[in-house]
């Protein structure tokens, strides 16, 4: 296929636009999952960890990260106070905004549409600490199906 970005096995990745966002952040085809995770770099070109993506939105995972689980339900419990206490703030404004621009009735209507998953980045949802780059590997899989 002219003017396609390809995996080595031939898969089609994207357009010339998709191959130029790989040479921008230093990315490189992951043939094991080629459309939606690739394998990311430092500037000395040493392996940093695994970005899983679609067209919706991308996230690098690395080690000391946590493993994104779509079914993950985050509580308290699993965060430090200050950083829990800011996603209960943020997930407070999301729901304001989510009745302001007409999603839902009111704040009780917001609170059954809304979880507080919906602020809490992509690299801190999960119950599991990367410790390994097949785990960061793990992880942009599993973000870049849930986005698809």
């Amino acid at each position: 296929m002219e003017n396609s970005f390809l995996s080595l096995k031939d898969d089609y990745i994207g357009d010339y636009d998709r191959a130029s966002w790989y040479v921008k952040y230093n990315l490189k085809v992951c043939e094991d999952y080629p459309s939606g995770c690739a394998e990311a770099y430092d500037k000395q070109r040493k392996l940093i960890g695994y970005c899983g993506y679609t067209h919706r939105g991308a996230n690098i995972f690395k080690k000391g990260m946590r493993l994104f689980d779509e079914n993950y339900k985050p509580k308290a419990t699993d965060y430090p106070d200050n950083e829990w206490n800011k996603y209960v703030k943020e997930h407070e404004k999301y729901m304001k905004e989510v009745v302001k621009e007409g999603w839902a009735k009111d704040v009780k209507d917001a609170k059954k549409k809304c979880s507080i998953s919906d602020v809490i980045p992509f690299a801190k949802r999960g119950n599991k600490i990367i410790k390994t780059m097949d785990e960061a590997k793990k992880a942009a899989i599993n973000l870049s199906k849930y986005l698809s």
